[in-house]
């Protein structure tokens, strides 16, 4: 039988200290539980039920996963400070133009002709301002995982532009496609939130 991608997330977890999974991840411990800062937000992480949740209720099983496989690659390092495109991953190049139509291209259409929007938009998801582009923006996603995104305006003559960057370390511990569908959930996060306002 095969097993699916949270069977294998949650056996990857199997027999890993639980303090120590805290401690690696920023999260903090609670009676058997992992408390995941995540977003502006937070998981919680039942390692003995196999559960994740979020506001009391079942985690969608994208964040759920995400959360699972960052525990599992998490150890003691720092995020280096070093941002680098989503091409350096491994296997990156491959997919760079799935990544570039998806989110990066996409970015740009959305915050490009209102740079200010974005700032906006990601402080209500637990951002930061940063002095890039038009406008930059760094999301925590999880402790050890920050995306920088940079827009630069666009008018009728030059079309915007847009990145998005990711710390260095993010991708020693995540995969390639693991990194993709967090830059797919901050942009439909932040346009959420910029719909929102």
């Amino acid at each position: 039988m095969q097993r699916t991608a949270i069977e294998l997330a949650w056996k990857a977890l199997e027999g890993r200290d639980v303090g120590k999974l805290a401690s690696d991840s920023g999260s903090r411990r609670s009676a058997g539980h992992l408390l995941l800062p995540f977003f502006e937000d937070r998981l919680i992480v039942d390692l003995e039920g196999k559960k994740v949740l979020w506001r009391g209720k079942e985690a969608d099983e994208t964040s759920a996963l995400l959360a699972l496989h960052y525990l599992a690659g998490c150890g003691p390092e720092l995020p280096s400070g070093d941002l680098v495109p989503f091409n350096r991953a491994e296997g990156g190049d491959a997919y760079y133009g799935a990544f570039k139509r998806r989110i990066i291209d996409r970015l740009a259409s959305e915050f490009g002709r209102d740079p200010a929007s974005l700032i906006r938009a990601g402080l209500t998801i637990g951002g930061m301002d940063v002095a890039m582009g038009a406008a930059g923006l760094e999301v925590i996603v999880f402790p050890k995982v920050v995306l920088t995104l940079i827009v630069w305006e666009g008018d009728e003559d030059v079309p915007a532009a847009a990145n998005v960057l990711f710390d260095a370390m993010a991708l020693d511990m995540l995969s390639t496609e693991d990194l993709a569908v967090m830059g797919s959930l901050v942009i439909a996060r932040l346009i959420k939130a910029r719909n929102a306002l």
